[in-house]
């Protein structure tokens, strides 16, 4: 969970295959990355090698949530990768299926014509941005962790 002094968060949408992860951030550790694949993002923002997507996100407010504490935020750069997410219903890991009419691939997936993913498979594998791939977003890493300082 994002400290209550954090002025940016990161949600990652983890793949298909990354139950171990999830049980993983499950628990409580001092380090919660410790031990996990993963590269930096806006302002040193750890990012989660593998996901099916992330979001980078400024906090504009935070709500009390039970014994959590809900962060809305605007989300200031997102990647996505071709690989299909993990979900959680009713008490177990689920993946996602296709709706009705998208076209299924012989390989019983959703075909991904119409997505425009134009990045690598996996965020650590690029050779840019700190190997995090190529970001929806027009504002430059150093100049968005500077404007997030600021604001």
């Amino acid at each position: 969970m994002p400290s209550r002094k954090a002025i940016i968060f990161a949600v990652h949408i983890l793949a298909e295959d990354q139950i171990e992860i999830s049980n993983y951030f499950a628990k409580s550790r001092d380090n919660k990355f410790d031990g996990i694949d993963h590269g930096l993002g806006i302002a040193d923002l750890p990012i989660i090698g593998g996901c099916a997507a992330y979001l980078e996100c400024s906090k504009v407010a935070e709500y009390p949530g039970g014994d959590h504490i809900v962060f809305l935020g605007k989300v200031e750069r997102f990647y996505r990768f071709p690989k299909c997410p993990l979900a959680f219903y009713c008490g177990k890991y689920a993946v996602a299926s296709p709706h009705d009419g998208v076209p299924i691939s012989p390989g019983g997936r959703a075909q991904q014509e119409n997505c425009s993913i134009e990045r690598p498979d996996d965020p650590l594998s690029a050779s840019s941005h700190n190997g995090l791939g190529t970001p929806h977003g027009e504002e430059s890493q150093t100049a968005l962790a500077a404007r997030l300082k600021t604001d």
